[in-house]
């Protein structure tokens, strides 16, 4: 149990120094370019924990699970901010329900999955860690993928744009 402790502990840590050094670098950098390359920092740890040989010490585990919460703190940070800014000043609260709507359906997703892993796999956490660091890799490439249309779809001419009342 205190290493998992140490480990969640060095990942906390990990998490918030990447998001303050990605809220700084966001003023600076598009956020897709931050949130891009974030996830496959996150995805490679998944990875590496999921081929954790089973006399892992301390350390291992621990530089591991630090470098998800890297990955993860620089795909957060400004992920969120720039959902936050996008939306108009006036509408920021309703921006910011949908934010946490967004984080808890992601967590029951993720729950989910992991129930029917544990229930289904034989390998219950190389599968779990398997299928959370694809769906990283699939996210880090929705999120470059903003990079071509960095304001958004826009729509045809042929259809009219309606407002808001």
């Amino acid at each position: 149990m205190a290493y998992i402790s140490a480990a969640c502990a060095n990942a906390r840590a990990s998490f918030k120094s990447s998001c303050s050094n990605a809220d700084a670098d966001a003023d600076r950098l598009p956020a897709a370019i931050l949130s891009g390359a974030g996830l496959p920092v996150l995805a490679i740890g998944l990875v590496l924990l999921a081929f954790l040989p089973a006399n892992a010490t301390t350390f291992d585990i621990v530089w591991r699970m630090a470098l998800c919460g890297l990955g993860f703190g620089f795909f957060q940070a400004p992920n969120n901010r720039s959902m936050l800014s996008s939306a108009p000043m006036e509408r920021s609260g309703a921006a910011s329900g949908m934010l946490a709507t967004a984080r808890l359906t992601g967590q029951t997703a993720g729950a989910t999955l992991a129930a029917i892993c544990f229930r289904f796999a034989r390998q219950t956490e190389t599968v779990g860690l398997a299928v959370a660091a694809v769906l990283a890799g699939v996210a880090a490439i929705a999120s470059v993928a903003r990079l071509l249309h960095p304001h958004g779809a826009k729509p045809s001419r042929s259809q009219p744009v309606a407002t808001a009342p």
